[in-house]
Parts: C-alpha cells; sequence; structure tokens
C-alpha cells in the first residue's frame, strides 16, 4: 500500500489460511493492506517443489484439488509445472474451464503451447513458454524432452535459436482468439540475471526484508557464483531475448500483465516497489508508458473478471485509486511519486505512507 499498489494477485503457496485472514481484516479495516486475489495452492505433480501445493496424478484427483480451490474460495486457479505430467496439466485445464475457474501457470515442456492455449488457459506465466510456441522446432524439441534425451535448461538454447517470426505471429493469433494474457516477469528476469554484476546489499527495500526471507535468496546467489562463464552469458542473452519477444507480444496485441513474482527464493525482488520496476522495464523494452500501465490496473481486472469493479475510474466503480504528482505517461517512473492513496473507503496521505514503510522495516 505504501508504494501504491491497492490490489494483489497471489499466485499460489502455502499461507492460504493467513492470506484469507489478512483478506478479512483488510476489509474491516482492521489492518491496512491491498485488495488480495488468492490461487489457493497451487496445482503440481506428487511430490511437487513447493510446499503445500495440491498434488495430481489421476483424474480424481484433479476433481478433488478443484473440488477444494472452490471451496476456499479461490478467485484463480495457479498450476505449476515441476512434477504434473502433461496430460494431467492439459487435463486439469480442461476440467477448469468446464467449471467457468479462472486458471493460469507454468506448462511442462512436454506440452506444446498451443494445446495449453486450446485446452483453456487463461494466462501464461512467464516467457518460457511463449518462446517455445514461437520456435520452429518445437514439436521436436518437446519429443526430445518427453524421451528425457534433454532437458528443460537444455532446450532453452534450441528454442531460442530456433525462434521463427512467422511461428510467432501464429502463436500470437492463437494466444489473442482465445483471450490469453501472458506474463512477461521481466524486472525479476534482469534481476536474477545479472545477480553477478549488481551488489544488492545496499539495496533501499532490503531492510523491509526478514532475515529468514533473506535466507531464502542464497540458492540463487550460490547458482550463479556456481555457474560457468557460458551458463551466466547465456542466462544474459535469454534475459535480452525475452525482453524482444515481449515487445513483440504487445506491438501484436497480446493482452500482458505486469507480475513481480516477487516472494520468498526470487532474490531481491522485493513486493511493492518491483511493480514499478516491472512498468520501468516494459517501457524500457519499447512499450509506451499508456501501454504498460494498461497491463497492471486494467488488464488485470479482465484476467479476473473483475472490470465491472475495477480497472478504470468511472461512477460506480470501487475507488481504488493512486494520486500521483507528476504524470507517468511523460516518464514512468512518476508512478512512484505518490501523492495520495485511495482504497477501501480510506485515504492515504503521503506522511500515511512513509509512516506505513517506516512500521515495516524488519532490519
Amino acid at each position: 500500500m505504501a508504494n501504491g499498489i491497492t490490489t494483489v494477485r497471489d499466485a499460489g503457496g502455502d499461507l492460504t489460511s493467513s492470506v484469507l485472514e489478512w483478506r478479512k481484516a483488510i476489509a474491516n479495516n482492521e489492518l491496512v493492506g491491498p485488495k488480495i486475489f488468492t490461487s489457493g495452492p497451487k496445482i503440481d505433480g506428487p511430490n511437487g517443489t513447493w510446499a503445500g501445493s495440491l498434488d495430481v496424478d489421476n483424474e480424481e484427483d484433479i476433481t478433488n484439488a478443484l473440488d477444494s480451490l472452490e471451496a476456499i474460495p479461490s478467485d484463480f486457479v495457479k498450476i505449476y509445472d515441476s512434477r504434473i505430467s502433461g496430460a494431467n496439466y492439459i487435463k486439469t485445464i480442461e476440467e477448469a474451464e468446464k467449471r467457468n475457474l479462472i486458471t493460469s501457470g507454468h506448462m511442462p515442456f512436454t506440452v506444446e503451447l498451443n494445446e495449453t492455449i486450446d485446452a483453456g488457459i487463461d494466462a501464461v506465466e512467464h516467457l518460457y513458454y511463449i518462446m517455445k510456441g514461437s520456435s520452429a522446432n518445437e514439436k521436436e524439441i518437446t519429443q526430445q524432452l518427453i524421451k528425457k534425451e534433454i532437458g528443460f535448461w537444455d532446450a532453452m538454447p534450441l528454442l531460442q535459436s530456433s525462434y521463427s517470426d512467422s511461428t510467432a505471429l501464429a502463436t500470437f493469433t492463437n494466444l489473442k482468439e482465445h483471450n490469453v494474457f501472458v506474463v512477461p516477469t521481466l524486472h525479476i528476469g534482469r534481476v536474477l540475471s545479472y545477480l553477478d554484476e549488481v551488489d544488492h546489499s545496499k539495496d533501499d527495500y532490503l531492510k523491509y526484508m526478514s532475515t529468514g526471507i533473506q535466507q531464502t535468496y542464497k540458492g540463487r546467489i550460490d547458482r550463479v557464483k556456481n555457474a560457468t562463464d557460458k551458463q551466466v552469458a547465456d542466462r544474459k542473452a535469454l534475459d535480452q531475448f525475452f525482453g524482444k519477444l515481449a515487445y513483440k507480444l504487445s506491438e501484436n496485441g497480446v493482452s500482458l500483465l505486469a507480475g513481480s513474482d516477487s516472494g520468498a527464493y526470487n532474490s531481491y525482488t522485493y513486493p511493492g516497489i518491483s511493480l514499478h520496476k516491472e512498468l520501468e522495464a516494459m517501457v524500457n523494452i519499447g512499450m509506451s508508458p499508456l501501454n504498460a500501465l494498461k497491463t497492471s490496473a486494467y488488464n488485470g481486472a479482465k484476467f479476473l473478471k473483475q472490470d465491472a469493479d475495477y480497472g478504470t475510474i468511472s461512477e460506480g466503480k470501487i475507488a481504488d485509486i493512486v494520486l500521483l504528482n507528476r504524470n507517468p505517461l511523460e516518464d514512468i517512473k512518476n508512478t512512484q511519486d505518490i501523492f495520495m492513496v485511495l482504497s477501501n473507503g480510506n485515504q492515504h496521505s503521503k506522511s500515511d505512507l512513509n509512516h506505513l514503510l517506516n512500521s515495516a522495516i524488519v532490519n
């Protein structure tokens, strides 16, 4: 809230009970915070990467998982790709579609992107999967992955080098025709790609991160320390490629969502400010400030099917509004120059917001 973020999308984890408590407290003005739309636990395969995930290994599991998410009730279904089979992944999307549930997620690389789109996915998180669907050799590379001849990271240079404008344009058309949103997560991609060059120890926002959260950063930091020069260079090249890909998506009319992917394990990507940084990253790749701004409240409301209440400023809508001192259409960084935040019937002045920030310091 201190950064003018009045609404957030929580894309899954093992904190669902806490998230629901926070949401209730915020609605009752017992806690200052944003409106939270949550997926509840992620859906994944057996022994998935993230604690609290709902394991699916057959159709009965899928039914039980979706039943439990509807019982929460979750606002959308988040599917992860660490252990789920390609068949169960597609089946989960299809069954969610039958229930008129919103879906987003990663995608197993044993599945082709058009299969995912045609099954009814509503949003694709990250650009790995869009790159896969833009490769002229996607079918062949997918078969190599199915046969376990190569792994996820082995596929990256193969997909990148086989990018085809004609294949990409056909994929973009399919995304548009099916109203699929894409979440580029450019800011975190750049932060993680340049951990070897940037010293984050003096970051302004590090003081808001607890020791426990900071300890989770170590995994990615160590991975960079132990990487070969080629691996580091490849990651930076991929980051540059993703910037160009995101721009092409935007220029070809694919709807983008601003996602920060901030949280545990995602080193130095801080809640609040990271959304501003994502908008900056979008403008830096060539998008107009207006189109970058649309990827937050406007497109977010459409993705969550909340556009009757949110997304634009008009009579009768919910007044979650950030008043700025300067025009972000002239400089996207002006989104950080906040005069006042209106949310949940409350006015938060600049001094109120500074007080919120100061009270959040943990180090």
